[in-house]
């Protein structure tokens, strides 16, 4: 027979549970959002939105317009922002989010219209989760997978950057630095520098149009270059983004 010491303990409840913690986060006042002067909008919890961005905090609890009225129009062209916001909504009630079923350069300009709101809205946990997202983006392609097995192949140096456009250089150079997605599409860059010519008339004449993010990308190359081994007669890297040692030519 089991004795009183093999019974499990029981199960008390402590006052940050669920129920009594979150659970009201999802109910009670509601805001409403609309994207641009004709988008669609969008009524969200109050509570929560303000407990996530001290941006929306200060909007909706301090002397603003939108405090008394519970409502804000972003100004964002709604036919390209919506995606990103929706995906915002996903993350702010369940922690995390789907990304629609597109190709690559697709999902990464929907992320970085996003990291700019996260941005804008003092969101670093989000922020971060953007960064991540276009990281496992990047490093998912197949060819990153080849670039493992044959790092001496110098095809494989544009694997980083397959999936990243001009566009994309112009995004990233808006956000701060510092900023987490700003860092990892620097860091993207750095091994097709070293390693790609076409990355040449691709992006450099991009990049120097954003001085801070030109400076952020040679720091990232000095700093790759200064760990840099010889070896069989050739010069070894560590890809930043990778972590795969490749050879130079």
């Amino acid at each position: 027979m089991s004795t009183s010491k093999d019974q499990p303990e029981p199960q008390t409840a402590k006052k940050d549970t669920f129920a009594e913690m979150l659970l009201p986060l999802y109910h009670g006042p509601q805001v409403t959002v609309r994207l641009g002067p004709t988008g669609p909008t969008y009524m969200l919890s109050k509570a929560l939105l303000c407990k996530k961005s001290t941006y929306f905090l200060k909007m909706f609890e301090g002397n603003y317009a939108e405090a008394s009225t519970s409502y804000v129009t972003l100004q964002e062209d709604a036919t390209t922002f919506k995606p990103s916001f929706e995906l915002f909504i996903e993350w702010l009630y369940l922690g995390k989010f789907t990304l629609p079923e597109e190709d690559r350069a697709s999902q990464i300009s929907c992320l970085l219209n996003l990291a700019r709101f996260a941005d804008m809205s003092v969101i670093d946990e989000l922020t971060d989760l953007v960064a991540r997202s276009i990281e496992q983006i990047i490093t998912e392609d197949p060819d990153v997978k080849k670039k493992r097995e044959a790092p001496t192949v110098s095809k494989y140096g544009t694997s980083n950057v397959r999936h990243l456009t001009t566009r994309h250089v112009r995004m990233v150079g808006g956000l701060p630095t510092g900023n987490a997605v700003r860092r990892v599409l620097i860091i993207a860059l750095v091994e097709p520098y070293l390693r790609a010519e076409c990355f040449i008339p691709t992006f450099a004449d991009r990049i120097v149009q954003y001085p801070n993010l030109a400076f952020d990308l040679l720091t990232e190359v000095r700093q790759t270059m200064l760990a840099a081994v010889p070896r069989a007669g050739k010069i070894w890297i560590k890809d930043p983004l990778t972590q795969i040692e490749v050879s130079l030519k």
